[in-house]
């Protein structure tokens, strides 16, 4: 009995390390009203970039494996569109995906390994308050650690890919120090109007410092983005656009 109790052990032991060690994810996707026999998976570095063609099955469903860094990727169903949906993968992963491309934009439904990563992602945009709660100067510090607070608790406590668990923190974090920054802004613009725009400090696309200083005397675009906001996603090919005039210097934050 022991000899079968260990080796039970064992397997359970094998089965999970096997898993956890694939170099690959898996996705199945059931799409409603795919026009098309092909989805397009897409990773983001500095431009997008095309991962994976997935081709429909003989039963109608996407389904393949895929090589990938930890991190958010993007959806599309035709190779030009400019209209993204987001997901997370990780090798690893098993995730089965099923939406509707009438519905494109709206929730995708998730189960398998990788949903709760993918779950939390869809859902934690949703827990920002409008910036509007935080326009009362006297009680802005009350409702902002409020709901930060709020924000950070639906990630606590899960067991959560590590590099998800990374990301998804900082782009809390992210989000609560624009609020920040942008309060701060307000609060001092009344001392600032008319007057010379604040130098500020970032790190540059190279891993050093720059100011906007630096560009004084030329054109200067400043982006901000985040790879769960769609409608910035939406931006980037006018984003392509704008860098060919080579007068203009584009931030990206």
């Amino acid at each position: 009995m022991n000899k079968v109790i260990l080796m039970l052990v064992a397997l359970l032991i094998t089965g999970n390390a096997s898993s956890q060690d694939k170099t690959y994810a898996t996705v199945e996707f059931d799409v409603a009203n795919q026009k098309t026999d092909s989805l397009f998976i897409w990773r983001i570095e500095s431009e997008i970039v095309l991962l994976k063609i997935l081709k429909k099955d003989k039963n109608g469903v996407f389904k393949d494996t895929v090589t990938v860094k930890p991190t958010m990727h993007l959806l599309s169903y035709t190779k030009n569109s400019s209209s993204y949906n987001i997901i997370y993968l990780a090798n690893g992963f098993d995730l089965k995906i099923s939406l509707d491309i009438n519905k494109w934009g709206e929730p995708m439904q998730f189960s398998g390994k990788g949903s709760d990563e993918n779950n939390l992602f869809q859902e934690v945009p949703n827990s920002f308050p409008s910036d509007s709660i935080f326009k009362d100067d006297k009680n802005f510090r009350t409702e902002f650690d409020k709901a930060r607070k709020f924000s950070l608790s639906l990630i606590e406590g899960k067991k959560l890919n590590p590099e998800f668990y990374t990301e998804i923190k900082k782009q809390i974090e992210d989000h609560y120090l624009r609020i920040e920054t942008q309060h701060q802004f307000q609060v001092a613009q009344n001392k600032l109007n008319t007057t010379v725009s604040p130098n500020f400090l970032f790190i540059n696309y190279k891993g050093g410092q720059s100011t906007l200083e630096d560009f004084k005397g030329k054109y200067v675009y400043i982006d901000i983005w985040a790879t769960w906001c769609a409608p910035c996603i939406r931006e980037i090919p006018y984003l392509k656009k704008l860098k060919n005039y080579t007068k203009v210097k584009i931030l990206l934050f």
